[in-house]
């Protein structure tokens, strides 16, 4: 379960790292694979995500730390 808790961690800051408001990375990341219609979309794809993420660490960070024994 360590290693699924790792997994999504990474994922977490490299979702973090794409979010960044300041600049115009969904755009040009829609513009060349099509995967969005436009840019608002994909930033309300990728919130969710983001949301998402965070809280499934926190909820695995508490499981382990609830059957992690010393």
């Amino acid at each position: 379960m360590k290693w699924l808790w790792y997994t999504l961690s990474l994922i977490l800051v490299v979702l973090i790292l794409i979010n960044n408001p300041k600049t115009d990375t969904l755009r040009t990341f829609s513009g060349t694979n099509k995967l969005f219609t436009n840019s608002s979309e994909a930033s309300t794809i990728l919130e969710i995500l983001t949301w998402s993420s965070a809280s499934l660490f926190l909820c695995f960070t508490i499981i382990l730390r609830i059957y992690t024994t010393y």
